[in-house]
């Protein structure tokens, strides 16, 4: 497959790439992250067709989705990269387009909701008054924290946290990769959550992986030590 003839429509109508897109299949995510790598040239093509899928996905229609939940199961299914795209990009208007985009991100976001309420629940979302970082890029992001802490998320992960720490502690929401780079403040403890666990982390550099569908968090520590807890208000 000539990949490299594909536009930012012909991406965003791509079923692997949505998959790629949304995470929800390692298959797929390892062969666009490798892909991506070996084709600079059409970074800017891939950046605007993620800003597509975004747009689509904030405008479907309501009743569209349930109506995708059987093309959902096959859109999921499966081990390696398919095409529901023809082999090589068409002629199609782009108006044409953006309605064969919309139906396909329809069916993946019902997936993505069929598989969240059906997989370990995460009762308690990040409190709100929190700031929201999302890395939507394939680059990673540096979020500098008030405390003078630095986080920098990988490509998909999410970030929930305060604009100014309150009271004895430090808490910040994560969903997906990141590394943490801390400024110690021993009356002020760093705990990294996932709605469910509670990592306590204790020294200056670690990386952080937490998985929302399974509720799991994965700390590889540089320098310090970690203590994962239950959250108490679960």
């Amino acid at each position: 497959m000539d990949y490299s003839r594909y536009e930012a429509e012909d991406f965003a109508a791509n079923a692997s790439y949505l998959r790629y897109y949304f995470k929800l299949d390692p298959v797929d995510v390892f062969f666009w992250q490798n892909w991506i790598s070996t084709h600079p040239e059409k970074l800017d093509v891939i950046m605007r067709a993620d800003r597509l899928i975004r747009y689509t996905a904030m405008h479907l229609p309501e009743g569209e989705a349930a109506q995708q939940l059987e093309n959902t199961h096959r859109t999921l299914a499966g081990d390696a990269p398919r095409e529901l795209a023809p082999a090589a990009p068409t002629m199609q208007s782009r108006l044409t387009r953006l309605f064969a985009v919309a139906g396909i991100l329809a069916a993946v976001l019902v997936g993505i909701a069929f598989m969240f309420h059906y997989s370990t629940r995460l009762s308690k979302a990040a409190p709100s008054g929190m700031q929201h970082s999302i890395n939507n890029s394939h680059t990673p992001l540096t979020i500098h924290l008030e405390d003078s802490s630095r986080v920098i998320l990988q490509s998909g992960a999410r970030l929930s946290y305060p604009r100014k720490f309150a009271g004895d502690k430090r808490e910040v929401f994560l969903e997906g990769d990141a590394v943490f780079e801390l400024r110690h403040d021993a009356r002020r403890p760093f705990y990294v959550s996932n709605n469910r666990l509670m990592a306590h982390l204790q020294g200056s550099s670690f990386s952080v992986s937490t998985n929302r569908r399974r509720g799991t968090i994965a700390v590889s520590i540089s320098n310090g030590r970690v203590e994962v807890h239950e959250r108490k208000d679960q």
